[in-house]
């Protein structure tokens, strides 16, 4: 969706409501995309009361985002009483959370491995001072009876006053003599800003999506892999549509007319497509993708442009001209 091609409305202004699905019903594989069966929710737009008839998916979304291509796109269709239809779209992002959280888990040790030679340089720093402090007291020679108490009192302030200026210099020997610790250095810093650049790019995708996957789309597509031939069916359980209906009336709707994108590919439509984004996890997006595979409708040039697929209607070759199409029309390929 492009800024200035369509209307945009609030999402609390269409009067949504779906109630859950408390008896369960059907998902099924039409061949074309694979169908949840929802029927009893209700919306007004533009005056017009229509009544929900289903859901289904794309792989990718039909619509682009701002002219990002989103991993699916989810469409609610609505049917009035005079047969208008009218289709709720909404953006299906990917929540990276969990699989993004777990490279991060090895830059913890890095800290302590590095440390670790820091721990055994005392005794190395000692060594040659125990002796520096016996030399003096030895040629003193105060008295043969003074010496032995002399030794730990020497002993005594040694730790505080010979060796605590010892104890910041001592890293600088197991770094120098310690390559494992050299090699750390360089694969910690390079492990940090891998983090780091992940959960910067993850924040700005949070803007868009939801922070979890979502409970609906988890639910439904858990069932996916049972309706992997065209043709079958599959009954769900209990659906919570709170979700979704929360979501929609929370943000903004792109309005405009358009057409179905699967057959029979009526013109006319009332397409609202959601600022609100779901999310699903990676291995929710994969099992969809090996059944529904790709089946989203190709985009089109901006209203007004010329028509792509007009121009491949009326022949192969160069010096086609196509005639301009309505801005109307041309928006209805589109998407």
């Amino acid at each position: 969706m492009t800024t200035g091609t369509f209307e945009l409305i609030p999402g609390s202004s269409i009067n949504l409501q779906i109630p859950n699905i408390a008896n369960g019903t059907l998902f099924e594989n039409l061949g074309t995309t694979v169908e949840v069966v929802a029927e009893g929710g209700t919306m007004e737009v533009g005056g017009v009361a229509y009544t929900m008839q289903q859901f289904h998916f794309h792989l990718p979304s039909e619509h682009l985002d701002d002219g990002t291509s989103q991993a699916m796109e989810m469409h609610m269709v609505f049917q009035s009483a005079d047969n208008q239809i009218a289709v709720i779209g909404t953006y299906i992002g990917i929540d990276n959370n969990a699989a993004g959280a777990a490279p991060a888990a090895p830059a913890a040790p890095v800290v302590p491995e590095a440390a670790v030679p820091a721990e055994p340089a005392a005794p190395v720093a000692h060594a040659p001072a125990v002796p520096a402090a016996h030399a003096p007291a030895v040629p003193a020679q105060a008295a043969p009876v003074v010496h032995a108490p002399a030794a730990p009192a020497a002993h005594a302030p040694a730790p505080p006053v010979a060796h605590a200026p010892a104890t910041p210099a001592a890293p600088a020997v197991p770094m120098a003599q310690d390559p494992a610790a050299v090699a750390h250095a360089p694969m910690a810093r390079r492990g940090l800003d891998k983090v780091l650049r992940r959960e910067a790019a993850r924040s700005k995708h949070a803007k868009r999506a939801n922070a979890v996957a979502s409970p609906l789309l988890e639910t439904v597509l858990a069932s996916v892999g049972q309706i992997a031939t065209p043709g079958t069916v599959t009954p769900l359980g209990a659906i919570d549509m709170t979700e979704v209906v929360s979501l929609l009336t929370a943000g903004d709707l792109q309005a405009y007319s358009g057409s179905l994108t699967t057959p029979p590919c009526s013109e006319g439509v009332q397409w609202l497509v959601s600022t609100q984004k779901l999310s699903i996890q990676p291995q929710t997006f994969i099992a969809a993708r090996d059944v529904i595979k790709f089946n989203s409708r190709f985009p089109q040039n901006t209203p007004g442009a010329e028509n792509i697929l007009q121009v491949g209607r009326q022949g192969a070759g160069a010096g086609v001209v196509a005639p301009e199409a309505p801005a109307n029309v041309t928006a209805a390929v589109i998407h």
